[in-house]
């Protein structure tokens, strides 16, 4: 079956079929899936192949845990937009969503998806041309998104204590060519700023962005 794919959007988000990868890849399939992932319509992929991988909702006894477990307020944070790994000084370049059983049509659970390039090239130009100007760099913190989502439980929490990431608020996806607003909820602050001025900024920008 040769390898198709399907656009789910105008801007984002398109299904790949037609690839079995439960057997090596050739170089040439790996750079259809690159070359798709990196165009307007690339994105998610049906793969239909199971991970190994822990359960974040699951005890060791298979139990669903309670709300009021630890791992559940630090799961909230999974609820504000974010982009995986942005809190590493190496973040992620994909990201792999796996679904065993899902809700029925209309019974909520959907994952949404932002498309930070459209968002970048629909900015205000004088958006634009001050943050290409000023050229800012975000601290990004796993604690800040999960205290953010989840202030009481973590209301002695200290996010400036823990190490962070740095990276720019604009920037250009380079197998696109494309400029992006890298704006999730890990970002806690703006290098340079005063906290506050770096706070309005970025929540503009990611309500902007999503």
């Amino acid at each position: 079956m040769p390898l198709t794919i399907r656009p789910l959007h105008p801007t984002f988000a398109a299904e790949i079929h037609g690839v079995d990868f439960s057997k090596l890849l050739t170089d040439e399939v790996s750079k259809e899936i690159r070359d798709a992932i990196s165009k307007d319509t690339g994105a998610p992929s049906l793969m239909g192949r199971p991970e190994l991988t822990d359960q974040g909702n699951i005890d060791s006894n298979r139990n669903v845990i309670s709300p009021s477990d630890p791992r559940a307020q630090i799961s909230k944070g999974n609820m504000l937009f974010h982009v995986d790994s942005s809190f590493n000084s190496r973040r992620a370049s994909y990201s792999i969503l796996l679904a065993h059983e899902i809700p029925p049509s209309g019974g909520g659970g959907n994952t949404e998806f932002a498309d930070t390039r459209a968002a970048w090239d629909e900015l205000p130009e004088c958006w634009k041309q001050g943050l290409m100007e000023k050229d800012y760099v975000a601290g990004h913190s796993f604690w800040h998104s999960r205290k953010k989502a989840c202030p009481e439980f973590f209301a002695k929490l200290e996010p400036e204590k823990h190490p962070m990431s740095k990276h720019k608020v604009a920037q250009l996806h380079q197998a696109s060519g494309r400029m992006n607003l890298f704006v999730p909820s890990h970002c806690h602050h703006i290098e340079g700023l005063q906290a506050e001025e770096g706070r309005e900024k970025l929540e503009y920008l990611c309500r902007y962005a999503t």
